[in-house]
């Protein structure tokens, strides 16, 4: 006896991530974008240019503000017209926040990968603010992708939730299973 289970529909996700060499990809990333395209889903990577000195997003308070708001008012416009299924978000940058929040206004699932410069880092020992954003954005996350069992168990403890231990070239069918979660 054969079991037959139903063609499952590619899903429509959208990557944002920061660009250039200042901003290099979390070790999920590649695998993932490329393993999900290879399985039928449709991508698309949104990435920022890297920031220019003397510009208006050039690092400061105001200007890191005023570029969440103008990312966010683009991908409300942008997903407005391509609404995706899910929004992935691999950003802690201006970009990450405004796809949070464009994400929250047009009510899109999100997940997001934990960055790796972080997870290696048990959070108490973070600055007490950096943590406090941490939460905050992961707090408003479907699925949090994280590479590796034990920061993944440092993190719990720390308070975060919906997180999904992965390692780079794992099981692409277990990620997939994941964010088709997170799209429910």
């Amino acid at each position: 006896m054969q079991r037959l289970e139903p063609e499952r529909p590619p899903l429509r996700i959208h990557i944002v991530g920061d660009g250039g060499a200042a901003h290099p990809d979390t070790p999920l990333l590649l695998p993932l974008a490329e393993g999900l395209r290879d399985r039928g889903h449709r991508l698309e990577v949104i990435r920022s240019r890297p920031a220019v000195q003397g510009e208006a997003g050039a690092p400061g308070r105001y200007a890191r503000f005023k570029r969440v708001l103008h990312f966010r008012r683009l991908l409300v416009a942008h997903w407005s017209r391509q609404r995706p299924d899910l929004v992935h978000i691999d950003s802690l940058g201006p970009l990450g926040w405004a796809a949070l929040q464009a994400a929250g206004k047009l009510r899109i699932p999100v997940s997001a990968s934990f960055p790796g410069e972080f997870a290696a880092v048990p959070l108490p020992l973070l600055r007490r603010p950096l943590a406090a954003e941490l939460r905050k954005f992961f707090a408003r996350v479907n699925a949090v992708l994280v590479a590796g069992a034990a920061p993944a168990d440092a993190l719990r403890k720390a308070g975060l939730r919906n997180l999904h231990p992965v390692a780079p070239g794992s099981d692409l069918a277990a990620i997939e299973h994941v964010l088709r979660g997170a799209v429910r």
